[in-house]
């Protein structure tokens, strides 16, 4: 698996990220925002190390559903295009591209990030995985595309976060997560 964790730019870990596994860019214009130059909500949904999984929760005050759009399968490298809900309800409160290496998580935690019923936080959360998240870069989404029109035609701008998540100190995880603005 080529490493986010070598990529010096924004740019490099969008490409990494967003083109490579699924043939096609599903982002295509952005522009970087320094961490401290975010506004609410987008900093408290963004700038912090703590799972999405958890801070969308508490922001939205529901549980939150995965559902995978697209995915990809190389021996250890499994990478899946998704989108989060709140609760029942069918409004996305985050889109996002995650790209795991599989040979460094255990059995039963490949076995359920697989099977793709539950958020990967809960799940590694759930088998006590040890583990840090270390957000790299944020951008500010320019317009529509594959990453912002699932949040529905009411919104028009999304910020998103591109890191890590640190399972046993290794880089296992590569994370590229955007939310807008949404109420539910």
């Amino acid at each position: 698996m080529s490493a986010l964790h070598e990529l010096d730019s924004l740019d490099d870990a969008i490409a990494y990220l967003s083109q490579e596994p699924f043939g096609d860019a599903l982002i295509s214009s952005y522009t970087a925002v320094p961490a401290e130059s975010l506004e609410e909500p987008f900093c408290t949904l963004l700038v912090h190390h703590d799972h999405m999984t958890e801070v969308l929760f508490a922001y939205h005050g529901r549980a939150v559903c995965l559902h995978v759009l697209r995915r990809t399968q190389t021996v250890d490298t499994y990478t899946r295009f998704i989108i989060l809900t709140a609760g029942d309800s069918k409004q996305v409160i985050e889109t996002g591209i995650v790209r795991i290496n599989l040979g460094l998580l255990s059995g039963p935690v490949r076995q359920e990030i697989m099977d793709a019923k539950k958020p990967l936080g809960s799940i590694l959360i759930d088998h006590d995985v040890l583990r840090r998240i270390e957000p790299m870069w944020y951008f500010r989404l320019e317009n529509s595309g594959p990453m912002l029109d699932p949040f529905g035609s009411g919104v028009q701008q999304a910020y998103g976060r591109v890191g890590f998540i640190h399972c046993d100190h290794q880089p296992a995880i590569e994370l590229l997560e955007v939310v807008a603005d949404v109420k539910v």
